[in-house]
């Protein structure tokens, strides 16, 4: 009996899942155990602690469900911050010592990549792996892979240089459009009160020591794009125009792909994450009527999670090593 393991790495959690080789098929997906743990993204903690995390955890779970090391024959890791080749060889290195230190066997199948790309396999409907993935939460980045599995990468770069059509973006956007309405250089705007009254604030000038002084934390600066989702659902002129220009931004995205690889036509089926295009149907409205307009692609909706990928590629994995084995 074979076990195969997908494992979606993100910066602030992990989640593992496992399901036995038998019971996993491209349409269907029967794992034996779901479990989460803390980030393992190794340009945070190191690739010697993301290692040490990944095999403990693997451990304790095969122990609660009794299956020995050896059966497991393949394992697909998706991990935040590995995004270039040398990061997914230093990072198979270090998970593969600690696999052997646990039981697992020396040739098992291991494939290393980034959180994107698991993600985007996850999304996309089985067997398919052409397409593009586009996400917007607290940043902004996508992906996208063409017939022949080349991968594409645009955005990614963090709120200081980039992160455009996120929701840190589209929170800095709005702030800045409250100054300038206190200041009398731009229409007066609900995003005013709506994002004093959100943070506490008796007046505008306050904004002044709560950014610099109080030095909030990137998520929740971003999380201020929700009151701007609200404000435009209100009919708030500026609010709505800052999410079709966030919404622009995703579009671009997508434009760039095509720019880096002509393989990409309005035949491929494009799919979306993340909070922002989850929570405002102007930014996915208008995102859908772009893509669609500019024959960039057509729009689908994600067929499973980024884990449920992950678990794909392992399977595909293994499935190689039998075929090249005879």
């Amino acid at each position: 009996m074979g076990y195969v393991i997908g494992i979606d790495g993100g910066g602030s959690k992990t989640t593992y899942s496992i399901c036995e080789v038998s019971k996993h098929t491209q349409k269907t997906f029967q794992p034996a155990a779901t479990f989460q743990s803390k980030g393992t993204n190794p340009q945070v903690i190191g690739f010697q602690e993301m290692a040490q995390q990944i095999g403990e955890t693997i451990k304790n779970l095969l122990n609660k469900l009794s299956i020995p090391p050896r059966d497991i024959v393949s394992v697909c890791c998706g991990l935040a911050g590995v995004g270039r080749e040398d990061d997914e060889e230093k990072a198979a290195l270090y998970i593969r010592e600690k696999f052997l230190s646990i039981g697992i066997d020396r040739n098992i199948r291991l494939f290393i990549c980034s959180d994107l790309y698991i993600a985007l396999r996850g999304a996309l409907n089985p067997g398919v792996k052409e397409g593009i993935l586009v996400i917007a939460g607290t940043g902004s980045n996508a992906i996208g892979s063409t017939k022949n599995e080349s991968v594409y990468k645009t955005g990614g770069w963090g709120h200081v240089l980039g992160d455009e059509g996120s929701g840190y973006h589209i929170a800095l956007k709005a702030l800045n459009k409250v100054t300038r309405s206190y200041d009398l250089r731009e229409n007066k705007t609900l995003l005013n009160e709506m994002i004093l009254e959100k943070l506490n604030l008796s007046s505008e000038p306050k904004l002044i020591s709560y950014i610099y002084g109080t030095k909030p934390q990137k998520n929740e600066i971003a999380g201020l794009a929700e009151v701007v989702i609200q404000a435009a659902d209100q009919g708030d002129h500026i609010a709505i125009q800052i999410l079709k220009e966030a919404s622009d931004e995703l579009v671009q995205h997508v434009r760039s792909l095509h720019l880096m690889s002509d393989q990409f036509d309005k035949n491929t089926a494009i799919t979306t994450a993340g909070s922002i295009l989850t929570h405002s149907a102007l930014i996915k409205d208008q995102f859908i009527k772009s893509i669609t307009e500019e024959k960039l692609g057509h729009y689908q909706k994600s067929y499973a999670t980024p884990v449920d990928g992950a678990l794909v590629i392992a399977r595909e994995q293994y499935e190689a090593a039998q075929s090249f084995n005879g």
